[in-house]
């Protein structure tokens, strides 16, 4: 079936907000600390802002009747300055290709469109930026001849998101994979808040995001000791080193990777790398917080730590005597460190304990 490239008409211009509503979807899924979940109004009307902005174009691409394709264009000056000189440029902005009609040619027929329109406009390069995340993309780009120049660098130096992103990513994440494992984290959450409100050297931000983020492995699907890799992983692909570090210890207040309670659905390359990983982490009360925290955290609220350790025992036959003790000594330790019995401190703490 033929493909065809021509300048967008206005009336075309919901079904290309269909398509950017998929690539910005993409973009929550890959960055969810920095995107935006759902397609708001100021998202929508930005097509139409561009379509009537004489500097800009809007590109569709049709297989066949199909408007299965979009780009949306800025022809840009950028002015002399004591650094640069002026440049013109071909700037796009937006690029995306509808999920079924990929790899079909329509994104290489797009880019050969928009050369020809830049030659024609007077400019000598075509610019665009993208993130890391989207490796597809970049293998895509460098195939139609782009080169990178420049590269943006982040570094986080806190080591764990924000308390409105580590929310972000943990909604995003249920919606990925839904289910009780949500309102367990915060749970801990809550009670690891609570906790460290009492201890002068913790910071309670700093507890109650670990705590949300502790199973944000879970996001990839339903899994047992893997959540503990791909929570690791990912929290390090985003930037966040206190975050991975705690969803690679919750799991293990002994050093020790056999006890861990569940299915081993890991290779045995991924469990060597696991424990390695495991011993060489040195321990701090944040890891010992969220251990605690995790061991009295149900979906509905707080439990004691012997009715969860029993119902653990009670759903995979076994429950580790030296965790067992092991966590009992946790909560010795912060409760004379607080100074108050942790069922006092976590009293009222529930999923909804934000919200109320």
């Amino acid at each position: 079936m033929e493909i065809t490239i021509r300048q967008a008409s206005r009336d075309e211009l919901t079904r290309i907000n269909e398509l950017r509503r998929q690539v910005n979807d993409l973009h929550v899924s890959g960055r969810p600390d920095i995107f935006r979940p759902g397609f708001c109004s100021e998202m929508q009307e930005h097509i139409y802002d561009r379509f009537d902005c004489e500097s800009c174009a809007v590109i569709a691409a049709f297989f066949g009747e199909t408007l299965c394709g979009f780009a949306t264009v800025i022809y840009m000056t950028k002015p002399a300055s004591p650094y640069n000189l002026e440049r013109r440029i071909y700037q796009i902005e937006e690029f995306g290709v509808d999920r079924d009609f990929r790899r079909r040619g329509v994104a290489s027929k797009l880019v050969s469109f928009m050369k020809q329109d830049a030659k024609s406009k007077g400019f000598d390069r075509i610019e665009l930026d993208m993130w890391t995340f989207n490796e597809s993309a970049y293998e895509f780009y460098k195939a139609v001849g782009f080169t990178t120049y420049r590269r943006y660098m982040e570094l986080n130096v806190s080591g764990y998101p924000t308390r409105e992103n580590a929310r972000r990513l943990l909604y995003e994440a249920e919606l990925l994979n839904p289910g009780a494992w949500g309102d367990h984290s915060r749970v801990a959450a809550g009670c690891a808040e609570a906790i460290a409100k009492k201890c002068a050297d913790l910071d309670p931000d700093k507890a109650y995001v670990l705590g949300l983020m502790h199973d944000i492995g879970r996001r990839f699907g339903l899994s047992y000791l893997r959540h503990v890799l791909d929570g690791y992983e990912y929290m390090l692909s985003l930037g966040y080193p206190d975050a991975a570090k705690v969803c690679l210890t919750h799991s293990f207040s002994v050093k020790d990777i056999n006890d861990y309670v569940g299915e081993s659905d890991v290779t045995a390359c991924e469990k060597d790398y696991i424990s390695s990983a495991l011993q060489k982490c040195d321990y701090d009360d944040y890891d010992r917080l969220i251990q605690l925290c995790d061991a009295i955290a149900m979906p509905h609220g707080v439990v004691s730590l012997e009715e969860r350790m029993n119902d653990v025992k009670s759903r995979y036959g076994r429950y580790p005597q030296e965790k067992w003790d092991q966590n009992l000594l946790l909560k010795t330790y912060f409760e004379q460190k607080a100074g108050e019995p942790i069922e006092v401190m976590t009293r009222g703490v529930s999923p909804n304990s934000e919200m109320e």
